[in-house]
């Protein structure tokens, strides 16, 4: 059983308040040390029973915090807006998302567009793998108050992940203009623009996230780096690749085995012309994964271009062995007949 099993249906009192009742409540309130005074007058114990529970949740007691704010709902008739919410949070935080989902519900059948409620009940149903249904409840939330920056970022978020890449932009980029810069937001604008082919647009939003965030997570690093050395990039930013080299060398820092990474830093290299740099990324980059394809024929190419046929016939050879897209396949044999030692 979770730690509260709040039902759907009317309990004796009639006001949908669930299984818990009056006397748990408080028993589990007194047992953790929350009670108040039965002498005090209502309105004093009132505000005792509110900043008991104001208290726990501050201090992440989240149990405890859940029978005191169920108490404080079921003594005002299942009318209180705010203990039904932060009942249902506490719930939530406890890891009884099935007793705040069914608390939410109960705040929504009388407020149904509460958008902390609305919110709320988004953040629990993505949690749990709802995410169809959540990107429902943050949609009704942000049109019950357009403002509502974490509904807009999770709306985003879970576009992506839904595959609804262009119905993720607009959600974004409100984030972002409201929160005046977000890294979440900008990170996932980022990944929007780039499934919607806006390279410059994406990489200008991941260099915003970069910028202000203390530390990066290495897929977004990679994925901004990536776009970096886009001929589509650097027509429109100079300074593209040279950012790009810097946020794959930071992936290599922290993860040394990161294959796409050393390859990145590879093709930075290339660009920057520093050959042999680029061909200890490459080489590394094999190190890590020996069957990657295109770390095989990215030194392939490096090594035709600087003259070594033999090496860059072995590389080829050896890329042809797990390549599989036949474009890519058809590049590695016209490098190879082209090689002096091609036929050796």
């Amino acid at each position: 059983m979770g730690v509260m099993a709040v039902s759907h249906k009317a309990g004796a009192h009639g006001n949908g308040l669930g299984a818990i009742t009056r006397s748990l409540c408080l028993a589990a309130a007194l047992a953790a040390g929350g009670g108040v005074g039965a002498c005090a007058a209502p309105d004093e114990r009132r505000e005792a029973e509110v900043a008991a529970a104001e208290e726990a949740s501050r201090c992440g007691e989240w149990v405890r915090a859940a029978a005191l704010w169920h108490g404080i709902y079921f003594d005002d008739g299942g009318r209180n807006e705010l203990a039904c919410r932060e009942c249902a949070r506490a719930l939530f935080f406890a890891g009884d998302a099935d007793s705040a989902c069914a608390m939410i519900e109960l705040g929504l059948a009388a407020s149904p567009r509460d958008p902390d409620l609305l919110e709320l009940h988004g953040r629990v149903l993505e949690a749990n793998g709802y995410r169809r249904a959540a990107e429902l409840s943050h949609s009704r939330a942000v049109a019950a108050d357009p403002g509502r920056i974490y509904s807009l970022i999770a709306l985003g978020r879970l576009r992506l992940q839904l595959g609804y890449e262009v119905a993720a932009l607009e959600p974004l980029q409100r984030a972002v203009d409201l929160s005046g810069g977000s890294v979440e937001a900008l990170s996932l604008l980022g990944r929007a623009r780039a499934a919607g082919g806006e390279d410059a647009l994406a990489f200008e939003a991941y260099e915003g996230a970069a910028e202000l965030a203390e530390e990066f997570d290495a897929d977004t690093l990679l994925a901004a780096a990536t776009l970096g050395l886009k001929d589509s990039v650097r027509d429109v930013r100079a300074d593209a690749a040279e950012l790009a080299h810097g946020w794959a060398a930071e992936v290599v820092t922290r993860e040394p085995q990161r294959t796409w990474a050393h390859i990145l830093l590879g093709r930075a290299s290339v660009l920057a012309g520093s050959f042999e740099a680029a061909v200890n990324h490459y080489r590394r980059a094999v190190e890590t994964d020996p069957s990657n394809a295109e770390a095989l024929a990215d030194l392939a190419s490096l090594h035709a271009r600087m003259g070594d046929s033999e090496a860059a016939s072995d590389m080829v050879r050896r890329a042809l062995e797990v390549e599989l897209d036949p474009a890519r396949r058809t590049h590695l044999i016209e490098l190879l007949d082209a090689s002096p030692a091609g036929g050796s």
